[in-house]
């Protein structure tokens, strides 16, 4: 939030070779080996901060498992992520979860958020930082399953599933700049339609466009302005 540093992935080095075996040859233990249109070469995707400056890049997370989808909260100390599953060597979990840690690289410090069987996603936190929302199906080890809109209280309070009762699927998602709506887009009826539904509790979802259908979004969190980019209007802005 203050501009003076960027985040990014970057999957590390890879496993040592079987030099019995030849360098040209990888050996998998586990049945998971292409995902998401890559192999898994065994290398491990990490997050890093960088000053806006240059120099040395700050590698902020550890261990053996991916993450990704980062957020940042609006105080600038707290970053979130999505983890990887752990994999045994044998069948494979979706199950994603949305972790958070200080934005300080102090990784002792990370906390699981969500305790969703199935995959959580797109961690986004609420303007006041006290929330967290994700977009998170319900359903155990069914990847296509419906995604629903959760707002998870980061002061340990319960969770709050704000879809419930609505029948779509939801993509990308986020707070409105005062963060008393959740903007989303919705799959409904052969179009991706822009909804508006409270940030507090379940309640009617709003569609908000008709008859186009929009790719993304983003609302800007000092002006509440939104952008919005239709497919079938380009360049759609």
């Amino acid at each position: 939030p203050d501009g003076e540093h960027l985040l990014f992935t970057s999957r590390g080095p890879g496993p040592e070779r079987d030099a019995a075996l030849g360098e040209d040859v990888l050996v998998r233990r586990d049945l998971l080996h292409r995902k998401g249109g890559h192999r898994q070469d065994g290398r491990t995707s990490h997050v890093f901060r960088v000053s806006i400056e240059g120099g040395q890049a700050q590698q902020l997370t550890q261990g053996d498992r991916d993450h990704s989808g980062l957020a940042v909260s609006p105080d600038g100390r707290w970053l979130a992520y999505v983890l990887a599953p752990a994999h045994d060597g044998g069948l494979f979990s979706i199950d994603t979860d949305v972790w958070v840690q200080p934005l300080d690289g102090a990784a002792d410090g990370a906390r699981k958020v969500t305790d969703n069987p199935g995959p959580d996603h797109g961690p986004v936190f609420s303007p006041d930082g006290s929330g967290l929302l994700t977009r998170s199906i319900f359903e155990e080890g069914y990847e296509s399953g419906r995604t629903r809109l959760v707002v998870w209280d980061l002061a340990g309070g319960p969770a709050v599933e704000l879809t419930e009762g609505y029948d779509r699927t939801i993509r990308h998602a986020t707070f409105s700049a005062d963060g008393r709506h959740v903007l989303a887009l919705a799959l409904d009826e052969g179009e991706r339609r822009l909804v508006q539904m409270s940030a507090a509790r379940p309640g009617p979802v709003t569609a908000l466009t008709s008859g186009a259908t929009l790719w993304s979004f983003d609302v800007a969190a000092r002006t509440g302005a939104l952008v919005v980019e239709r497919i079938n209007s380009y360049p759609g802005l």
